[in-house]
């Protein structure tokens, strides 16, 4: 501290380079907290993204998991499809809708289950739709509807006043479904395998072009028919 006598009066002060050696000092300071907490709200937001997206992807196999597990073999049916998009609030027919014809056999891949739970009249649809608004976007939706084993292309119908009035959008404007492939898998004893995977990420994503988190969330689910044969 320097001491500079005036007039016989004593002030004291700090020099210039003290004060910006404390700059400095709180510049760093006030730097690192600031960049800790930049951090810590990042990989917050990530982590509640990445969250999101789980919780979503579990929700919509758990519910083919266990309508799926109280289906005969028989009324579980996968379709390959094309033709359709989603708007946001129904399905569109953007050309000839086709893969209704014929069931799909097993092993082989398709964007649309429809089955019956054992017990029940009616059948539940569960597809994988592109936005119409953006082709990077996709949509699961359910549907139910009165039998359909005439016709399943009826199922998500937007002429049809079962969709109308049974079709619900699963994912949310936050979660967007990459892609949704299923399958089935002849066991024994006459039941099936039905083997669904799913790519999602967040719409939402606050880490940039960076590759440091994968934004990515891969899930499947296996489950299997329990019809009993005598």
């Amino acid at each position: 501290m320097k001491k500079v006598d005036i007039q016989n009066r004593i002030y004291e002060g700090f020099s210039l380079i003290e004060m910006l050696v404390t700059l400095v000092i709180t510049g760093f300071v006030f730097l690192f907290v600031a960049t800790t907490l930049t951090t810590l709200i990042r990989v917050s937001n990530i982590s509640t993204a990445k969250t999101t997206v789980r919780n979503e992807s579990e929700f919509i196999l758990e519910l083919i998991r266990r309508n799926v597990r109280n289906s005969n073999v028989g009324d579980v049916l996968v379709f390959d499809t094309l033709g359709r998009v989603y708007n946001g609030e129904v399905v569109v027919e953007i050309e000839a809708v086709t893969g209704f014809d014929d069931p799909l056999e097993a092993g082989t891949e398709g964007n649309e289950i429809h089955f019956r739970p054992n017990g029940y009249s009616r059948w539940i649809c569960i597809g994988y739709f592109i936005s119409s608004e953006d082709s990077e976007m996709g949509y699961i939706l359910k549907s139910s509807s009165d039998d359909i084993s005439s016709d399943h292309s009826t199922c998500f119908d937007p002429e049809d006043s079962n969709y109308q009035k049974y079709a619900i959008q699963l994912n949310s404007e936050e979660v967007d479904i990459n892609s949704f492939r299923v399958k089935y898998i002849e066991s024994t004893y006459e039941n099936y395998i039905i083997v669904a995977d799913m790519n999602a990420e967040p719409v939402y994503w606050y880490e940039g072009s960076g590759k440091l988190f994968n934004k990515e969330v891969n899930r499947q689910v296996v489950v299997s028919t329990e019809g009993l044969t005598w």
